[in-house]
């Protein structure tokens, strides 16, 4: 039992000389590690950075600046964003840092071990330097860097890794889109919207069919403030074109007129796996994506989303003359008429009629009411109402669609009709 408790006292009094030599050690290392503060620049003055590269998050990026600016290494047809990357160029030729590490023996009590981010930047000469970027300082006042031309290490105020923490699409110099000034007409696919900026309306270009004007300049909106979200592609295949349906055979055709010129023409295709479209102008091989959110609205609108649901009727204001005419009667109505009270209710109860439903016009039943109005222009306008069902009644607006109307409200009507009349 004694030899047995001997021993063990002599175990742990071992393991603090070893605890303690190992305390004092680290001691002397840390006080061997010389560090001054001041100014220290990292690139030479005067030396401009004519290379850039990197990797961030597996993807490899290297650029190289010549006498027409700024290229990708490897992919001279790529658009690079010359401000960004002058960008970059001057935060390398400007790197500072504020406190210098002499004769530091771990690099990975600072992080530098395994650096998380490095880029190497090179001079015309060809001189080359890496910087490497390491943790944060224990006051969070700066990150600890080394450069390969030296042995010292050094705090800068800011990471160099979040400043080269760029998408490609934000590397690139994507092309714009064309914006109207002010849209007289879009086209999406097989829909054809045109605006009279005369009138203030819209209509569908091939029937002439009133549209709800403040859908449809929704629907201009939306496409004349189009964004892209991403760039996909520099120059793609027709292979490429296919798979993302951006072929001319796939796509869904955009554009969009400012008077009779066509200020944009874009190609819709199809969904990437977040659910965006893959786009691109006309007459380019560049792809992008775009929001879903912003180009669903344009995918899925039809003249049966466009359409107006209200009649075209006249106040009593505007009224020239209005022609009543239903089964077994007639009314008219002139511009002294539509100063009483009465009149002024026929013509509001006319004017709150709304279509229900878009229909394909079939054979027409029975008339149940015409109106007939004049303006005090002489312009003319017509709503005739036709039996169709127990509930509705139909007004035809097109030579091929009509309106279903509540035939309550109709009925209605033409019982204020008959007690003036």
């Amino acid at each position: 039992m004694r030899r047995g408790m001997k021993m063990a006292l002599m175990l742990g009094a071992l393991v603090v000389l070893v605890g303690g030599y190992a305390l004092v050690n680290q001691m002397e290392n840390a006080q061997e590690v010389g560090e001054t503060e001041g100014v220290f620049p990292l690139w030479a003055e005067g030396s401009d950075v004519t290379s850039l590269s990197w990797e961030k998050d597996g993807a490899e990026y290297a650029f190289q600046k010549g006498e027409d600016g700024w290229t990708r290494e490897g992919d001279a047809s790529f658009p690079v964003n010359q401000t960004v990357l002058e960008s970059l160029a001057e935060r390398i030729a400007n790197l500072t840092a504020t406190r210098e590490l002499t004769d530091v023996s771990e690099r990975s009590d600072y992080g530098l071990s395994d650096a998380s981010f490095a880029v190497t930047a090179k001079d015309a000469d060809g001189g080359a330097v890496t910087f490497a970027v390491g943790a944060q300082t224990p006051f969070e006042d700066g990150y600890y860097i080394s450069a390969s031309n030296s042995d010292a290490l050094y705090v800068v105020e800011s990471s160099l890794e979040s400043a080269f923490d760029l998408t490609l699409t934000e590397l690139a110099q994507m092309e714009s889109i064309p914006q109207a000034e002010t849209v007289t007409r879009l086209t999406v696919g097989s829909l054809d919207i045109a605006y009279d900026g005369e009138s203030g309306t819209w209509s569908d270009a091939a029937t002439g069919e009133k549209l709800d004007a403040s859908a449809a300049e929704k629907l201009a909106s939306a496409a004349n403030d189009l964004g892209w979200n991403e760039l996909i592609a520099v120059s793609a295949s027709d292979e490429e074109l296919a798979e993302w349906q951006l072929d001319e055979e796939q796509a869904t055709a955009l554009m969009i007129y400012d008077g009779e010129e066509a200020v944009l023409s874009l190609l819709l295709g199809g969904e990437d796996e977040s659910g965006n479209r893959y786009a691109r102008l006309a007459d380019s091989r560049m792809v992008y994506t775009l929001f879903s959110s912003d180009v669903s609205s344009l995918l899925s609108a039809s003249i049966d989303t466009l359409w107006n649901k209200a009649l075209e009727t006249i106040t009593a204001e505007e009224l020239g003359t209005a022609v009543f005419t239903w089964e077994d009667g007639e009314l008219t109505l002139t511009a002294d008429d539509a100063e009483s009270a009465t009149a002024q209710g026929i013509l509001e109860q006319l004017g709150a009629l709304e279509g229900a439903s878009r229909v394909e016009l079939g054979e027409l039943g029975q008339s149940v009411l015409t109106v007939r109005m004049t303006d005090a222009d002489g312009e003319e306008t017509t709503v005739a109402c036709y039996a169709y069902s127990v509930d509705a009644y139909l007004v035809p607006i097109t030579a091929t669609h009509g309106m279903l109307v509540d035939a309550g409200e109709v009925d209605k009507l033409i019982r204020m009709l008959k007690q003036v009349g």
